[in-house]
């Protein structure tokens, strides 16, 4: 059959047309028509693409001795049984051996390969517990998002990868356990009785491999094989191979980044060691860290492009990084001796006080982020809605936040304290530390520092009394006012199957109408439960 026919032949049997062809082989719809007319031959480049829009070679394709498409499709069909033969072979023996064993033997052997596979399937997990604790350990620096996704992906990995091991070992002690064993026990036959009385009497006393332990008696019968195995075996054997590559690939890119950030603490660590002996050791474990790294760097690389790394340089530059780096980490600890501990910020912050002003209105309640304590101060010098809130703090490393909203239906005055990033000052003040031989804990948010609450005594009055709607507290008398401790919320919703939102005015829970809610007050505590719950009809 000629170029053009067996063309024209494949493109209807594609459903395309000369136009579709043509465009999808970047050329004119007359090229196509002379070509199947076979007037002129395509070049030799347009040739392959047609060969790969056509899933065929280019010896099936010029090759006038194939006569017809279909010779093409029964060439494809054959080179796939290549992989598919061997798998059908397997389960056709797999299938054959089981009918002629007995019972007892037949169990025996799923028993073997169960507790087989257990045990991988424990050692899978212990080693997927370990290699995912650790992954999340070193990545505990990621957003929780993305640490999660990351520890998800790493754990599915190693578990997919685990498992085709295990389906590749359970398979292979199976293989060379028993179907090797029952390939040879039906290849030797006396006579045509010879094959069940062989397979009853090998189950009848002894275990295949009880009968490989007596070479004597039983060699002839006895055959190790030396062929290939099967075809679906190196496929799995090669997908697992690209799951741990994968796998390597990750933990390099993981490693690459250790190293560059290794490279910065260098850098940074050599700018700092004027101020501190600490540095100077700190700079020769890094360079230590540096080595180990760039080795374990090295053997990922070698193990991904499967060359063989030199074992004895490894070895010896992994031995002389961890001198290094213990030489590094003792400088670090003999300059520890000369620092003193101090807990004390009073000197290194510079505290202001922050006074903000706001129109008492009704119901008002004024609370921090995070309720702790508050201070009420009377000041009748006040205007009778005016009310001064006053916080202290270091404006260089916090700043002032407030929002408003509701909270069961009362207006709240939300006023609180956040940090804020300052690289010169805290870098400034480390340093200086550094010279003095200091270390301390820069925690500089003043968290037992309480917002004081200033107004006249009619304001605080009712400020207290709204307080009272939301929380519950312990308040104490003072020189100049009140102060409110042990606070906690008052209203709580347990355990609700349907909304109901509880309205601290008037002390009434609205919800849909086919919710029926419950209200408990206990009278020491004054604190309010309620749930709500389908009407059941």
């Amino acid at each position: 059959m000629k170029f053009g026919d067996k063309l024209i032949q494949l493109r209807k049997k594609r459903g395309l047309s000369q136009e579709e062809l043509a465009t999808k082989l970047n050329v004119s719809r007359q090229s196509v028509s002379k070509w199947e007319s076979n007037n002129t031959y395509p070049e030799t480049d347009k040739i392959i693409q047609i060969c790969n829009i056509f899933d065929c070679t280019m010896d099936d394709l010029i090759n006038e001795n194939i006569k017809d498409i279909n010779t093409l499709e029964r060439k494809n069909k054959k080179e796939l049984n290549i992989n598919i033969d061997p798998l059908v072979e397997f389960v056709t023996k797999t299938v054959n051996m089981f009918y002629n064993m007995k019972f007892l033997s037949g169990l025996k052997c799923l028993l073997e390969l169960s507790i087989a596979a257990i045990i991988l399937i424990i050692i899978g997990l212990i080693i997927s517990e370990v290699i995912t604790s650790t992954a999340y350990h070193i990545f505990a620096f990621l957003p929780a998002r993305a640490l999660s996704i990351v520890s998800s992906i790493i754990n599915g990995l190693i578990n997919l990868a685990w498992i085709i091991i295990t389906i590749i070992i359970v398979i292979h002690i199976f293989k060379i356990r028993y179907l090797d064993y029952y390939d040879q026990i039906m290849s030797t036959p006396k006579n045509k009785d010879d094959k069940h009385q062989n397979l009853e009497e090998e189950n009848k006393e002894q275990t295949p491999i009880e009968k490989k332990s007596n070479p004597s008696e039983n060699k002839t019968r006895i055959i190790i094989r030396d062929k290939e195995p099967f075809a679906f075996l190196n496929i799995l054997a090669k997908i697992t191979i690209s799951f741990i590559k994968i796998l390597a690939i990750i933990i390099g890119l993981f490693f690459a980044f250790i190293l560059l950030l290794s490279i910065i603490g260098l850098v940074i660590s050599i700018s700092l060691s004027i101020y501190s002996k600490i540095f100077i050791g700190l700079d020769i474990g890094i360079i230590g860290i540096l080595i180990i790294i760039l080795l374990i760097l090295g053997i990922i690389i070698s193990f991904v492009l499967g060359t063989k790394p030199n074992v004895k340089i490894a070895i010896v530059l992994f031995f002389i990084s961890l001198i290094i780096t213990g030489i590094g980490t003792g400088v670090s600890l003999t300059a520890l001796k000369d620092l003193t501990i101090q807990e004390d910020l009073s000197d290194i912050l510079k505290i202001t006080t922050n006074e903000q002003t706001i129109k008492y209105k009704e119901n008002l309640v004024i609370i921090d982020k995070y309720p702790k304590s508050y201070e009420y101060i009377i000041n009748n010098s006040l205007e009778k809605d005016t009310i001064v809130i006053q916080n202290s703090y270091d404006s260089r490393f916090n700043k002032i936040n407030h929002h408003e909203t509701y909270i069961h239906n009362v207006p709240v005055y939300i006023y609180y304290l956040t940090t804020k990033t300052n690289f010169k000052d805290t870098y400034n003040i480390i340093i200086n530390d550094l010279k003095n031989n200091i270390i301390r804990k820069y925690d500089t948010y003043l968290y037992e520092d309480d917002i004081k609450i200033i107004a006249n005594e009619a304001t605080i009055n009712k400020l207290i009394e709204n307080f009272s709607r939301l929380y519950v507290y312990n308040q104490e008398t003072t020189k100049n006012g009140y102060k409110l401790t042990n606070i906690s919320d008052r209203i709580n919703s347990p355990y609700s199957e349907c909304s109901g939102e509880y309205n601290a005015l008037t002390g009434e829970i609205t919800a849909p109408s086919y919710c029926k809610c419950l209200k408990e007050e206990d009278p020491n505590t004054k604190i309010i439960e309620y749930t709500c719950h389908y009407i059941e009809e």
